[in-house]
């Protein structure tokens, strides 16, 4: 697949996953509920679900040929997301927060690329 088309593809499952995630992390802020920090991590777990089975059945099932991704795979992809979330999130206040949102579309391209293409992470 060109790659304009696989970033066009990656970027509508990915503003779907980030509104989800701007949501979900926007309403506990909001309601006090816990911690910024606490909050994207949670958010992000949210949209992460999401966004993993989508990407894995449209943007990358052809690099997949038919394969998944192995749970060794997406728990990498998984944990280097929540300390990326957790990290930041942690650092970041008041009006910055909704973009927390934005940093794990780079994270996941960069490892999702990778991996999709990579025989020892597919099953």
């Amino acid at each position: 697949m060109p790659l304009i088309k696989r970033l066009t593809r990656f970027g509508a499952v990915g503003i779907l996953a980030t509104a989800i995630h701007a949501l979900v992390l926007l309403l506990l802020v909001q309601l006090a509920l816990v911690p910024t920090g606490l909050a994207n991590l949670v958010a992000f777990v949210v949209a992460f679900i999401f966004s993993a089975a989508a990407q894995q059945a449209i943007t990358f099932k052809d690099r997949l040929a038919g394969q998944t991704l192995k749970k060794r795979s997406l728990a990498i992809l998984f944990l280097t997301n929540c300390a990326v979330a957790y990290g930041l999130g942690s650092q970041v206040h008041g009006p910055y927060v909704v973009a927390l949102a934005l940093v794990p579309s780079l994270v996941n391209f960069t490892l999702l690329h990778f991996f999709s293409g990579h025989p020892d992470f597919k099953r």
